[in-house]
């Protein structure tokens, strides 16, 4: 599972050994960064079915003049019963990030991205791992991360875990906020 946290904290201490020489470079094998930026996943299935081309349609009109909930009104008479790859929730979950609603968004992508956890970083989109973990907040976190000596990125893991980035969220217990 190359994004767990440990996974990507073995890959910031391998980042720290010695760099490879020229050779070793053209003798390793490596994955272009910038290849993750380029690829896409089709957010329509391929074809469209007349009722799905409609509201695709409706969805793209009314995300345009920035009614970013009648877009997602429209598409969630489309979702299916069960969780499952599903490009209307995979649509929503973008619309839902373009609102600021990180932790709806992080919600609908762990749904709509099925394992997402054991796929390589290049085969999803950027803007899906963005929307699977993201850092609104990142200033603030980084300034109280600074201030206990703790690396702001294991706070953003402890954030994501305990609310989701929910501003509002409440456990049970009364836990209240982003780190409960």
């Amino acid at each position: 599972f190359p994004n767990f946290y440990y996974s990507l904290l073995a890959a910031d201490r391998i980042e720290a050994l010695p760099k490879f020489t020229a050779e070793q470079l053209a003798a390793a094998r490596t994955i272009p960064l910038d290849s993750v930026q380029r690829r896409t996943l089709p957010s329509l299935p391929t074809p469209l079915t007349p009722l799905e081309a409609r509201a695709a349609e409706r969805v793209r009109l009314l995300e345009s003049a920035w009614l970013l909930e009648w877009a997602i009104n429209e598409l969630t008479p489309m979702l299916p019963a069960t969780p499952a790859a599903s490009w209307a929730g995979a649509e929503i979950a973008r619309l839902e990030e373009l609102r600021g609603r990180h932790h709806v968004a992080l919600r609908l992508s762990k749904m709509y991205v099925p394992s997402y956890f054991s796929q390589s970083i290049t085969e999803l989109p950027s803007d899906v791992w963005r929307r699977l973990f993201p850092i609104p907040y990142w200033d603030q976190i980084q300034a109280r991360a600074a201030e206990s000596k703790l690396d702001p990125f294991l706070v953003a893991g402890l954030i994501r875990q305990e609310s989701e980035f929910n501003p509002g969220a409440q456990s049970r217990s009364n836990a209240r906020g982003l780190m409960q």
